[in-house]
């Protein structure tokens, strides 16, 4: 019975598409959209954005090769230096492990494990008696037994697991001399005695730095892909504290690698992000209070230099295109919560909007972030990227993936109830259909048109409401702008410094109607605003640089692939820049970090389609 439903339906479709096909108002449509095609393909906008230039190789020639000569001669007045540590015991030591960590025998950290529980066992016995401890400390002693009693490696002990599929770890010969065995116990009675003096919980703690760091050193990759996809989970301060280390370890493998060059990743981005970054610092030197936006301004570099291990590593349109169905599949979790917080309820402080002039609306999402608005904008970038995903997708897995993120991303976005991020996410969609399926982004004005007369009237009010003085939300934010109007004819320059104790400092000499804001509600007078002339300049050439990268890879993309995402990111950007237009959508940390990691991404892409083209 519900297959022939299903037949009659697709038949029905069919039959209205063949109509529609052949009607005179379809014909009338494709002439005006030819009509738009050429004026935009013979538009300067156009020129300009697709121009070809050698902008890449010109900062390649004057910046990243005198970096790489000057590396070199350093290198080589250290030769000396360099020699004597590589012949070391302790460097062949090191390498081995490093090298050949997944085949190292277990009975060799079993000894090492063993000194540490015994000591410790000893230590919570006789000066600091603690139950809860001296059964952790016989727990790592039973453990390490055990893998004394297995000696296997551990590609042997969990041989065909996901972990191995993924990082295609192949095997390498591993010393296995007795002095090997010798300075694994060294290592164990160091780590021991230290945890008799200071205690098992630091000794742990240290040894899972040493193998987070060596994880990251050793697959850098794997570490800032987990990084991103986890993002919306993290706090923000974490993500600070791996970032700096992605940035640490990536830098130090690029200056001392010898076959891993730093022009391998340098181009005119670049210049615009030293550029962005100088501003920060001249922000924060004018600033009205420089602590506090010295301590924006750290977490701000974080963020913005780890787009140098996101380039870096991200070196194959593989990796990239992997990276990106993750971030689309990782959103699902961070979307169904958003539509389980719908159903389960709100907390009434919590509301978020004008509850007077909306009494229809029971509460706005904001999933695991702290504000619906900044749900929205997260959930800008999903919507569009996850379409793209499901076009580009070549298994029925992914295709089912991606379309679960972007239905539940959409759910989730009209739960928000953001109007600014409405806006932003539907023109984001028009633009991406525009630019890659002309007769679905017809289909998709026109039913746009027509479900105006079916939409909830929860949805009709807050959209008819834009402009409206009379919300709250609206008339507050045109106070603030005038306001902010007001002050920026004194501080355009300069800017008043990082930061909304910076803006509440100076903002309440200027304010309409009392009315007092932690920051302007609109990105482009947050930015001016903060950093001034010198800001405005890094942030309009950084979004320059990045649709015209975009732009040519659109254009002269081999890769289908590429040409569909880059169409993606074309668009997601603008939807983003849209929603800033109401709201500081750098408010949230973890949403002014994704708009750098997709910075970066683009980035990326333009490369590897220069790549592939160049190679074609």
């Amino acid at each position: 019975m519900n297959s022939v439903i299903i037949s009659f339906f697709i038949g029905l479709f069919k039959k209205i598409s063949s109509l529609f096909a052949e009607s005179k108002f379809c014909s009338l449509l494709l002439k005006f959209d030819l009509l738009i095609k050429n004026g935009i393909k013979n538009s300067l906008f156009y020129k300009i954005m697709s121009s070809q230039d050698n902008y890449d190789a010109s900062y390649e020639t004057s910046v990243s090769k005198p970096l790489n000569s000057f590396r070199n001669k350093m290198s080589n007045k250290l030769t000396w230096l360099s020699d004597m540590i590589d012949n070391s015991c302790i460097n062949k030591f090191i390498k081995s492990t490093v090298v050949g960590f997944f085949d190292i025998p277990l009975r060799k950290f079993g000894l090492l494990f063993l000194l540490i529980g015994f000591f410790s066992v000893v230590r919570y016995i006789t000066l600091e008696y603690s139950k809860v401890m001296i059964l952790l400390s016989a727990l790592i002693i039973l453990i390490s037994l055990l893998m004394i009693v297995l000696n296997k490696t551990t590609r042997e002990l969990f041989a065909g697991s996901l972990f191995f599929k993924y990082v295609n770890l192949s095997s390498v010969p591993v010393n296995t001399d007795n002095y090997s065995f010798i300075i694994y116990g060294i290592i164990g009675l160091v780590f021991g005695v230290v945890s008799f003096f200071a205690g098992l919980i630091p000794v742990l703690l240290s040894i899972c730095s040493i193998i987070l760091i060596y994880g990251a050193f050793n697959y850098s990759f794997l570490a800032v892909f987990i990084i991103i996809v986890a993002l919306p989970f993290l706090p923000t301060m974490v993500l600070v504290a791996l970032s700096l280390l992605m940035i640490g370890i990536v830098s130090i493998k690029s200056i001392f690698s010898k076959t891993n060059k730093l022009s391998d990743s340098y181009s005119v981005m670049n210049l615009a992000l030293a550029i962005y970054l100088v501003s920060l610092c001249f922000a924060t030197i004018f600033s009205y209070t420089p602590v506090a936006s010295l301590k924006i301004t750290l977490v701000y570099f974080a963020f913005v230099l780890f787009c140098f291990p996101i380039i870096k590593t991200v070196n194959s349109t593989g990796k990239a295109i992997s990276l990106i169905n993750s971030i689309v599949v990782l959103s699902i979790p961070v979307s169904v919560y958003g539509i389980i917080q719908k159903f389960v309820g709100f907390d009434e402080q919590s509301t978020w909007h004008d509850e007077n002039m909306f009494e229809e609306i029971s509460g706005r999402v904001v999933s695991f972030f702290e504000n619906p608005n900044v749900f929205g904008e997260y959930l800008i970038w999903i919507v569009i990227i996850s379409l793209a995903v499901f076009f580009v997708s070549k298994t029925k897995k992914m295709k089912v993936l991606s379309a679960i993120a972007f239905v539940t991303a959409c759910a989730s976005m009209v739960f928000t109830y953001s109007r600014g991020c409405w806006i932003g996410v539907l023109v984001a969609i028009a633009i991406y259909l525009f630019l890659t399926n002309r007769k679905v982004f017809w289909t998709f004005i026109l039913l746009g048109i027509v479900s105006i007369f079916f939409l909830p009237e929860s949805i009709i009010s807050r959209i008819s409401s834009v402009g409206d003085l009379a919300d709250t939300s609206t008339s507050y934010r045109v106070y603030i702008w005038k306001g902010t109007f007001e002050m920026l004819k004194d501080y355009w320059v300069t800017g008043i410094g990082m930061g909304s104790e910076a803006f509440n400092e100076v903002y309440p000499l200027y304010a309409y109607s009392a009315i007092r804001a932690p920051h302007p509600h609109n990105l482009y007078l947050l930015i001016i605003s903060e950093m001034g002339i010198l800001g405005v300049f890094s942030f309009v050439l950084t979004v320059f640089i990045y649709y015209k990268n975009m732009v040519k890879t659109f254009v002269y993309a081999k890769n289908k692939s590429l040409k569909v995402l880059s169409a993606a990111f074309l668009a997601g950007m603008t939807g983003y820049l849209i929603q800033g237009l109401f709201d500081n959508v750098w408010y949230n940390y973890r949403v002014y970090f994704l708009f750098w990691i997709f910075v970066a991404i683009a980035t990326v892409i333009y490369f590897r389609s220069k790549e592939e083209t160049v190679n074609d």
